[in-house]
């Protein structure tokens, strides 16, 4: 067998991806209006399997397309929010939910640690201040389609100022 070396191009890559021999992932990163603050950053269908860099102390807000199951997206968070929050919603929240479970730290507290659970019917975000319900430097989230109505996260958040609380919400 014989491995190519060739580069396989999966989407446009018009220069707002990263490409990598071997691997081939989009890489968002919001500098300005839409992600930044409370201006809505709706992520696309064709955007699954994206890295999504959240980094502006203003907060972030992303909204996750409909799911379809194996759709893909992953979030790094490199400046806590000081303003505002980092969210990430579901699209129709009548009818799109999150399953899965974070485990949060707190950088402040001994042995602040602890798993939060979304419960797969009522719970439509993660909602993260950047201190008690976590979205500190390096809280990292992945979120993976199910079926039509479920979004499964799965992800390690880091808080600070006491102990972190539960960052799933119901809107």
């Amino acid at each position: 067998m014989t491995i190519s070396a060739e580069l396989q191009s999966i989407s446009s890559q018009d220069g707002d991806g990263s490409v990598a021999k071997g691997i081939h992932r989009e890489v968002i990163f919001p500098t300005s209006g839409a992600g930044i603050g409370l201006v809505n950053y709706q992520l696309t269908p064709d955007q699954s399997g994206a890295l999504i860099i959240a980094g502006d102390a203003t907060g972030s807000l992303f909204t996750l397309p409909s799911p379809v199951a194996g759709m893909q997206f992953e979030f790094i968070y490199t400046i806590a929010a000081t303003s505002n929050e980092h969210k990430v919603i579901t699209k129709i929240i009548a009818s799109e939910f999150l399953i899965g479970s974070i485990i949060s730290a707190s950088e402040t507290v001994a042995e602040g640690m602890d798993c939060f659970t979304a419960n797969g019917s009522t719970h439509v975000s993660v909602s993260m201040n950047g201190t008690t319900t976590g979205g500190e430097v390096g809280t990292r989230l992945v979120f993976t389609g199910l079926s039509s109505t479920q979004w499964a996260v799965k992800g390690v958040n880091q808080g600070s100022g006491g102990a972190v609380t539960d960052p799933f919400d119901t809107t």
